[in-house]
């Protein structure tokens, strides 16, 4: 990659040898010697220019500065349309190096007007020295500015407007459109906040950057850590947490930047909207089964546009009365001994937290947080039998899990498990129970045809499919002998 000095260097020479070229500066951070430096910093630059169509050539500027790996020139984009304006035309280019240029073009009228608007701004060359002179640059007007009242109660009720949309995606199922939600509306508005609360502890006198990326610099350690713990993806458990990460850093921060700026937070706007989140959550629409599927009927009778369009009621389209029972779900699963993780690339790891209600017939209880701080819980109930047998689970929240770990005669038991991709395509799920006093793995499968053609890799030990005494609810029941010994 080519150094700064000799980019500046070329920005000049270019300019300098084409007279139609009558000036150039810098803008943006590049321009300021108090901003930090890095590699992949973008050299904003500007060309005044006499003419301005002979030099609205991509090909030109390639041969300026060299091979060009992919560009834009966003005047002329039919994506965003309305974007040019007379008098200027620009190029985005990323050269094959890792250099980048934003170089724009504009009319001698036009940057009469426009130089020395952005405060980071560095004159680079001025023919016939028709530029002012400027103070030295500041980033000063992307200083975070001090909210009042009304902006600070604005962000407050747009953010808990927002919440509940996100919720309502979670449960129709609709992850993407959720994931926008909390993208789009949720996150702007906590990073609003806590761009504010950085502000007062700064004295407003610095930027949070861009998207508030200094954040994680400006705020105490705890806010940090939770506002990089809040990174949505689609996975619907990792998303309601994302969403109960953000209420929960919104609401602490809102309340510091209103005592602190003698502001009034709302608190009922934050209940009625954590209120509205937890009925969606915890699918409490309807009263009754008796409600919900007297409401699903009176809907489809009043579904004029398709009377046959599938209708939620619980986060799933519900069946046609007139259609075959589902099949029961059936868990098809081999089960090995295990000395330690294999040595394989890993798919996923978590830590477990698990507990039995019954242990005849099996009802578990689990919690599950992957190495992002991600929580979810779900209920299962499962059959009788070795290689197949019958299993039903649910998806339930934190405080279900919490309030049914209380139902339990001993603390669950923690394990850690880690997944594999076999050569074969089948999932290696690798579990060490309490530290390595139990090590076992599992591989399941679609059919009782695919578990007996599969032949397990040699590091697997014996097979205890179906042998008792080395399935985890007997476990659980040898620890609450232990603990009655005890």
């Amino acid at each position: 990659m080519r150094k700064e000095s000799e980019m500046l260097a070329l920005i000049r020479r270019t300019a300098q040898n084409d007279g139609r070229i009558r000036a150039a500066w810098l803008n943006g951070s590049r321009a300021n010697p108090a901003a930090q430096r890095d590699a992949l910093q973008d050299y904003d630059v500007v060309f005044v220019v006499s003419e301005l169509a002979p030099l609205c050539s991509m090909a030109h500027w390639e041969q300026q500065f060299g091979a060009i790996a992919v560009a834009q020139e966003p005047d002329d984009s039919v994506l965003f349309p309305g974007e040019a304006e007379e008098g200027r035309y620009a190029f985005l280019m990323q050269f094959a190096d890792g250099v980048r240029i934003d170089l724009t073009l504009m009319t001698v009228e036009k940057a009469a007007r426009n130089f020395g608007t952005d405060g980071q701004t560095l004159l680079l060359l001025d023919k016939d020295g028709a530029l002012p002179a400027l103070p030295a640059p500041t980033d000063r007007e992307y200083w975070i500015r001090k909210p009042d009242e009304r902006r600070f109660a604005a962000c407050c009720n747009e953010f808990y407007w927002v919440a509940p949309y996100a919720a309502k995606g979670l449960w129709r199922g609709e992850l993407l459109y959720s994931l926008e939600m909390l993208n789009s509306g949720v996150r702007p508005m906590l990073i609003r906040m806590l761009e504010w609360k950085a502000g007062i502890l700064t004295g407003f006198s610095c930027s949070a950057g861009k998207c508030g990326k200094l954040l994680p610099k400006l705020l105490p350690e705890e806010d940090a850590e939770e506002l990089l713990a809040v990174g949505c993806r689609t996975d619907a458990a990792e998303q309601w947490d994302a969403l109960e990460r953000m209420m929960r850093l919104f609401g602490r921060t809102a309340r510091f930047v209103a005592q602190a700026l003698h502001f009034t937070f709302r608190e009922e706007e934050e209940r009625g909207s954590r209120r509205v989140i937890a009925m969606i959550k915890e699918d409490r629409l309807f009263a009754s089964e008796a409600e919900r599927a007297a409401f699903a009927e009176d809907a489809r009778r009043a579904a004029f546009f398709d009377p046959e369009a599938p209708l939620v009621t619980r986060g799933q389209v519900l069946p046609d009365p007139a259609a075959k029972p589902a099949a029961i779900p059936l868990e098809v699963e081999r089960k090995f001994a295990l000395s330690g993780f294999p040595d394989l690339p890993e798919r996923s790891r978590s830590r477990l937290r698990q507990g039995y209600l019954s242990t005849s017939p099996v009802v578990r209880i689990r919690s599950r947080e992957t190495p992002g701080g991600a929580v979810s819980c779900r209920i299962c109930v499962k059959g009788r039998g070795g290689l197949v047998r019958t299993e039903v689970e649910q998806e339930i929240s934190l405080e279900k899990f919490q309030a049914l770990c209380t139902l339990l005669p001993a603390e669950p038991v923690e394990k850690e498990q880690r997944t594999y991709t076999l050569p074969d395509g089948h999932v290696l799920e690798c579990n060490c129970v309490e530290q390595g006093k139990y090590w076992y793995a599992e591989v399941e499968f679609a059919s009782e045809q695919e578990a007996a053609e599969f032949v397990p890799p040699a590091f697997l030990g014996e097979e205890l499919t179906g042998r008792p005494g080395f399935s985890m609810s007997e476990y659980w029941n040898q620890k609450l002998k232990g603990s009655n010994a005890e």
